[in-house]
């Protein structure tokens, strides 16, 4: 593994961690966002199933920790520019984040402030903001993890009285995590110690901006999301991780039964799955349930003549005035298919995007539409898998006069795109 420092525009420091290379041509980069007290080297722990998804790991030391610069005016949201930077330094383009515990955050922050570079996030064990509208934050958590934030709310002050005054409380983990520690998971003794060897400034910082205003808005998680927690997490309650998960539009949450704070990193392999395959269906990053996009355009005779050639369509409706004006219409009116075809553009050019075709539309066709209307075709993304490029849409096609012409649903595949055709058709 290397290790480099970068410097920052502000005069500072990072200390990056880079496994090198995966020799896959799909690698996937992830970036370690580490926990609280850590340095910032990727998981060892983790490094067989990642090598076997194809993923490689960069991490780095967050300001005072390892070989990282102080960074006073930091908050959580500041993350995402050191990530930016590291990335940019390594020549890394795309890439997902994967946060622990006081790294889950961090992760999150990556997500919303970087959205054409996060491709996927993970989280486990990650703590809530404070306060968190609805949540009672310091209920199921130990009472030396309460006694610690609670301080950390108050100050760096505050919380450097706290840490000097008492030791770690034992009943933070659970019978589970202490196994773990002396398993799998004894690289975080290694790790803690590195991030502690210089005194506590690390620890004392990272939990004061933890506790202050994040810098960031959650909503603007857009890339996919899977927040993992454990039920029997006595230092960040699992209930964090609940509404985190509510709060991220773009979240799954994974709750795993009887774990606990580190235990549940048994667990991490099948995120590290799930990223994958997450960025296997949607190399480009996926549509965000409520989206929306739409376009217009005017329609007239030619449209009629030009769906008649392509589908033989010659209803006298299309064609003959005297025999529209006897009907209900009482008009000429256009086919169906060139009333529900702007759907198509809106689809294949703007949302899901390049690439989408449908499998299944359950159309209403409400109103009639005219030569010389103007129709507005809209999307509406109602659902996204994550497995699998496959979404779910609510569809609808308005005239001028605001008469809804068409209404209902649809379901698309995304095919995946060489990045050649994605620049031809962006």
């Amino acid at each position: 593994m290397r290790e480099v420092d970068f410097p920052t525009d502000d005069g500072r420091v990072l200390h990056a961690y880079d496994v090198g290379p995966t020799g896959h041509t799909d690698e996937l980069v992830v970036f370690w966002q580490h926990g609280t007290p850590n340095t910032g080297a990727p998981p060892e722990p983790l490094f067989e199933a990642a090598r076997s998804f194809g993923i490689r790991w960069i991490g780095y030391d967050r300001p005072s920790y390892g070989g990282s610069s102080p960074h006073p005016a930091a908050t959580v949201a500041s993350a995402a520019a050191d990530t930016r930077r590291v990335a940019d330094q390594l020549g890394v383009n795309r890439f997902a984040v994967f946060g622990h515990s006081g790294g889950a955050p961090r992760a999150l922050a990556c997500g919303a402030l970087l959205p054409n570079r996060v491709v996927a996030a993970v989280t486990i064990s990650g703590p809530a903001p404070w306060p968190a509208d609805g949540l009672d934050y310091f209920k199921g958590m130990s009472a030396g993890s309460v006694r610690e934030l609670q301080a950390a709310a108050r100050g760096r002050a505050a919380l450097t009285e706290v840490l000097g005054a008492n030791e770690f409380d034992p009943e933070s983990f659970t019978a589970a995590d202490y196994a773990a520690l002396e398993g799998n998971w004894s690289w975080f003794k290694r790790i803690v110690q590195a991030a502690t060897s210089n005194g506590p400034d690390g620890m004392v910082e990272d939990n004061v901006i933890a506790m202050a205003p994040w810098g960031f808005d959650l909503r603007e998680v857009t890339a996919p999301t899977l927040i993992m927690h454990g039920t029997d997490d006595h230092m960040v309650p699992s209930s964090h991780g609940e509404w985190l998960a509510a709060h991220s539009p773009a979240a799954e949450l994974r709750l795993e039964q009887g774990e606990g704070h580190i235990s549940v990193l048994g667990s991490a392999p099948s995120a590290l799955a799930w990223l994958r395959q997450v960025v296997t269906a949607w190399p480009y990053g996926a549509p965000i349930v409520g989206a929306t996009a739409e376009m217009s355009r005017g329609v007239t005779d030619s449209d009629i003549a030009l769906f008649t050639e392509i589908s033989g369509d010659r209803n006298p409706l299309h064609y003959d005035l005297d025999a529209a004006k006897a009907t209900r219409f009482g008009e000429i009116v256009v086919q169906g298919g060139v009333t529900s075809a702007i759907l198509n553009a809106v689809a294949a050019e703007k949302l899901p995007g390049p690439g989408t075709v449908f499998l299944n539309v359950n159309w209403d066709f409400r109103a009639p539409v005219r030569p010389g209307d103007t129709i507005t075709g809209r999307v509406e993304v109602t659902d996204v898998r994550a497995d699998k490029p496959i979404t779910k849409l609510r569809t609808s096609v308005t005239r001028d006069d605001g008469v809804v012409a068409l209404e209902g649903t649809a379901v698309c595949y995304t095919m995946p795109l060489s990045p050649g055709a994605m620049s031809v058709v962006r």
